[in-house]
């Protein structure tokens, strides 16, 4: 899970500005507990009141506790609301992935897979594939993973298990767990390309894994991968933070001008993941 740091809005943006744009803007188009990238719907929501704020009105106040989730993660919150949010983990206020020793971790499990049919039968043979899941470390992390259903409802964790009715499956109802499996797969094979390529052009390299990592999301999925295959702090901040010359490109900019460049506030090239907690690196 991203650790994200906040920005302190002055007031006239936080009663101005929705709610939507202003998490896009500062955490970038991704939930903030799955890590899934949020193309179209997405829903606020108040870690503190536990309350969903609507997207279009400006949270004033409420700017401080509120976090971007997508529908399945917002809907798996309403199945389990009955918990305390003093429990858990959230990724605004704790150090929620480290390289080491991270309350979050993520790995390629084989898990039997059991398809239902619509009176609660199997469907077919059970089946055993790699599926990437995230565990917790600590109990307030597995209580986070819990409550928003991070490897979905049909998981059963002590045994490796997902048993999921076909229908739920096929409509894509909840496809965290698959689209992160999917992110993994692609995380390796962006791993070998790395691996392989020419030492001087490796830069060139990572910037293009930068972009296609802003497309798939799950950036602790990334971080995994990338951390285990090479050991390389360097390499792996490269991939997931802002390249280190364009954010000095932009300090010498803002201190030249006074102003802040225009392309440098938000998500895009030069910062896919805007918001990110600089310490999960050490």
């Amino acid at each position: 899970m991203r650790p994200l740091i906040r920005l302190n809005l002055n007031p006239q943006i936080r009663e101005t500005v929705p709610a939507l744009g202003l998490l896009l803007n500062t955490f970038g188009p991704y939930c903030a507990f799955s890590e899934e990238p949020i193309f179209d719907v997405a829903v606020p929501w108040n870690r503190a009141s536990g309350q969903a704020l609507p997207a279009s009105i400006p949270p004033g106040d409420s700017w401080e506790a509120i976090l971007l989730t997508s529908p399945a993660t917002f809907t798996a919150w309403q199945r389990h609301r009955d918990r305390n949010l003093a429990d858990l983990m959230m990724p605004d206020v704790d150090l929620t992935f480290r390289l080491l020793d991270s309350p979050f971790t993520y790995d390629l499990e084989t898990v039997k897979v059991t398809y239902l049919n619509d009176i609660g039968e199997p469907d077919g043979e059970s089946e055993t594939r790699p599926l990437a899941i995230v565990r917790g470390a600590t109990d307030r992390a597995r209580a986070t993973i819990d409550l928003f259903a991070l490897n979905s409802d049909y998981f059963a964790a002590d045994k490796r298990e997902l048993t999921i009715p076909r229908s739920t499956y096929l409509s894509r109802e909840d496809p965290r767990i698959f689209l992160r499996t999917d992110t993994w797969a692609r995380a390796a094979q962006a791993a070998d390309w790395i691996a392989e390529v020419n030492p001087n052009a490796r830069p060139m390299l990572l910037d293009q894994v930068r972009a296609i990592v802003g497309g798939t999301g799950f950036w602790s999925v990334w971080a995994t991968v990338l951390w285990r295959r090479f050991q390389d702090r360097d390499l792996v901040s490269r991939v997931l933070m802002e390249p280190r010359e364009t954010a000095e490109k932009f300090a010498t900019m803002k201190a030249t001008s006074g102003k802040t460049p225009p392309e440098s506030p938000g998500p895009g090239p030069h910062n896919v993941f805007p918001g990110t907690r600089p310490d999960w690196m050490f």
